[in-house]
């Protein structure tokens, strides 16, 4: 072949490519364009970092609604080239609940998963057959029939909070943390707390503040992974640190259980004694065993937090709504009377009370944010395409705090729950959202349901909640302030509880 033949060959085959690549951009370029035509709508991101600023913002309750406001019930938004999608209204319970099985996965997180030794911590385990094991017990452990066997615990630490606050009531905080302490080492391990400085709360609280430091996603190796390969960063000497700490953490208490589980009648009740005490007396698996433990670690942290940030909610709530304060307790002396403290079985006939306890999830918001949900597969919404891997996080704060569904959000008030036919009243009851969505809601919402609602009726009962007074006789105003977080604690506040009649101290003494 000549040579000017292998020149016009080179020719011809060089405009082939160049047509092929011609056609493989323009056919890329025309899907880029689709996707991003079909792609949610959201803030335009900053290059490489993308929406990361927006994201962060989004911790604070009013930058959460105004998302929502501007964007619609689904915000889309880019970290480092990884989509998150932001979920309000009914794009949250039909994404994240109907569409449970292919919203059900976690991101995943290095730092608390791989190099801090957290990886069996239950809210950040990935799904899978491991997950779905876990699950199982934790539903067998904590559905509503188990739970009522807790009324008796629950109902003790709460007038035990009700006597510290008759005499120490300006400590309420660290009484709260306390009885929220004592209720769940109860229901865990079957561990009664006896002092402030309980040896396996302490350690309880730190891994509930080490865990919550790790899975933030603010670690470099949560978005970079090559970074493992770099000596000498932060979260190498931090994570080795966590890591050591993990047998403390998640064994002593379990050991301590251990050691009185056939003994103990708060043992056996336990959550871990549901599920480590067998009919016959043998002992479980060493999987079985594990996971319980980690099952327990987990519950602890995320059951006193928001406990806690309940209670001081609703506290908060009572001293600036003195009025509705008032018709709770009216309710209270109809159906329980002056001469008892009320009881689980009074709940029924407390609509009103029922209102306010509602109110209290729906206007304070414990968690603002879920847990974020990782997309399985390629999936569509409302014409809006959304690729497998995207991280959905449920917005608790924008729903509970819509316009279109609660009149008024900000205000406090417990009436809107009243005179609803069923399908309103369901749409509108908060507990549908604050617990979480689909196969990853918080197992423990029927514990958390008891604890509330009845350390609140008791509140109720014995005392009036009211602002605190200076030297001077006037009252110190009360600003309805909140910490930015997972869970949205008060900001210190000061309140006084006046008991409502002189049989209070009586009462308090034989409960």
């Amino acid at each position: 072949m000549s040579r000017s033949t292998n020149g016009v060959a080179l020719q011809a085959a060089t405009v082939l490519q160049g047509f092929v690549f011609a056609a493989v951009a323009l056919y890329g370029l025309h899907y880029a364009r689709r996707r991003l035509r079909s792609r949610p709508p959201g803030p335009m991101g900053l290059p490489i970092v993308g929406n990361v600023f927006d994201l962060q913002g989004s911790r604070e309750a009013d930058n959460i609604v105004s998302l929502a406001k501007k964007y619609g019930d689904i915000v889309y938004l880019e970290v480092f080239g990884s989509p998150i999608v932001m979920l309000n209204g009914e794009a949250a319970m039909d994404l994240l609940d109907k569409r449970g099985s292919l919203y059900s996965d976690r991101p995943h997180f290095p730092m608390a998963a791989d190099f801090s030794g957290m990886g069996d911590l239950t809210p950040i385990m990935r799904y899978g057959e491991k997950f779905q094991f876990g699950r199982r017990l934790m539903n067998q452990a904590l559905s509503t029939r188990a739970v009522s066997k807790w009324e008796r615990g629950i109902a003790e630490e709460s007038h035990a909070l009700l006597r510290l606050l008759y005499n120490e009531p300006a400590k309420f905080p660290a009484h709260l943390n306390k009885m929220a302490g004592s209720v769940v080492m109860m229901s865990m391990y079957g561990h009664r707390v006896v002092s402030d400085d309980d040896p396996y709360v302490k350690l309880a609280l730190e891994f509930m503040e080490a865990s919550t430091n790790a899975i933030t996603g603010r670690w470099i190796i949560d978005f970079f992974p090559p970074a493992k390969y770099i000596p000498g960063l932060a979260f190498h000497e931090q994570a080795a640190k966590w890591r050591s700490r993990i047998p403390d953490w998640v064994e002593k208490a379990f050991n301590g259980f251990k050691a009185n589980m056939h003994t103990s009648e708060d043992a056996k009740n336990s959550l871990c004694g549901s599920l480590m005490i067998t009919p016959d007396g043998s002992p479980v698996d060493p999987e079985t065993e594990n996971r319980v433990k980690w099952i327990a670690t987990s519950g602890f942290g995320a059951g006193l937090d928001v406990v806690v940030a309940c209670l001081s909610q609703f506290i908060m709530a009572m001293a600036l709504n003195p009025e509705c304060q008032a018709r709770a307790q009216k309710e209270l002396d109809e159906v329980v009377g002056r001469d008892r403290l009320p009881t689980f079985q009074d709940r029924e006939s407390l609509p009103y009370v029922e209102c306010v306890f509602k109110e209290t999830l729906r206007w304070g918001v414990p968690a603002p944010l879920s847990v974020p949900h990782r997309l399985i597969q390629d999936d569509a919404y409302n014409g809006y395409f959304l690729p497998a891997g995207t991280i959905c996080i449920g917005n608790i704060w924008g729903i509970l705090h819509d316009e279109r569904m609660y009149k008024n959000p900000e205000s406090f008030t417990p009436e809107r729950f009243e005179g609803l036919d069923p399908k309103t009243a369901k749409k509108m009851d908060p507990t549908n959202y604050v617990y979480g969505f689909g196969r990853r809601r918080c197992p423990g919402n029927h514990f958390a349901h008891f604890a509330a609602w009845y350390s609140m009726a008791s509140l109720l009962s014995a005392f009036i909640i009211s602002p605190d007074v200076d030297e001077n006789g006037n009252e110190i105003p009360i600003k309805a302030e909140f910490e930015a977080g997972a869970i949205r604690h008060t900001k210190p506040f000061r309140v006084r509880f006046t008991p409502r009649h002189s049989k209070i101290a009586e009462l308090l003494s034989v409960a």
